[in-house]
């Protein structure tokens, strides 16, 4: 959760769901530090997990030896125009563009892929996965998003296409389902889990995926059940 994530819920889905999902963040947050923290003890230590050793080093030194990993903060924009003006107000509007053509992608790719689900796949069935008030939509939803890249952002998009009465279907997003597409989707963004892959042995790929699925689901199902809102 950021605050152009909060923002953007906030704006599109409406206070309620922008912290509904805020809640989900920490809570998920802990649940995800605790079993990882839990599972040292069985071969999860930061020793083994690495399909190779690291390198000392800084990742934003621009000689770090893995390229794969090293950071290129130093070549952005506002980097670049502080370097050169250590102007506050240029810094600040070379931030903006950045954080408006990061979000912006990731807002169209949500606009699209509801344009295309609108368009290929029948609008009864994708709105009764979203208004379904029962146990499957969550699971079908939570299953669904694994394979796909999709940003908080990007998910909060493709919804307003669905919920916003003006521009949409004008949908009731069900507490479950909403959940299971806002926070199961982004952890389990396929960039993640690529990173995941090229990094770490599997089994740490394995203990992520538990986590995210079960975290979700439990989640999903205990915003559903809750007896308010």
């Amino acid at each position: 959760m950021s605050p152009a994530g909060y923002t953007l819920l906030n704006w599109e889905l409406g206070p309620v769901w922008a912290n509904a999902v805020l809640v989900s963040a920490l809570l998920f947050g802990l649940f995800a530090g605790y079993v990882t923290h839990f599972m040292r003890r069985y071969g999860f230590t930061e020793e083994v997990i690495f399909k190779n050793s690291l390198p000392e080093g800084d990742f934003h030194d621009p000689d770090y030896p893995v390229e794969e990993l090293r950071c290129d903060c130093g070549k952005q924009l506002s980097h670049r125009v502080n370097r050169c003006t250590h102007n506050k107000f240029l810094v600040f509007l070379a931030k903006f563009w950045e954080g408006m053509i990061k979000i912006g992608k990731f807002a169209l790719l949500g606009v699209v892929i509801e344009v295309l689900a609108v368009q290929f796949i029948p609008t009864e069935w994708v709105s009764s996965l979203l208004e379904g008030n029962s146990i499957l939509p969550v699971f079908a939803l939570t299953f669904a998003t694994i394979p796909l890249h999709l940003q908080q952002v990007t998910a909060a998009a493709m919804l307003y296409g669905f919920v916003s009465p003006e521009f949409g279907e004008g949908i009731k997003l069900a507490r479950g389902a909403g959940i299971a597409l806002l926070v199961g989707g982004p952890v389990t963004a396929l960039p993640v889990m690529g990173l995941f892959i090229a990094m770490f042995k599997k089994r740490v790929l394995a203990l992520y995926l538990t986590i995210c699925i079960s975290g979700t689901l439990v989640l999903a199902l205990g915003y559903r059940a809750l007896p308010f809102f």
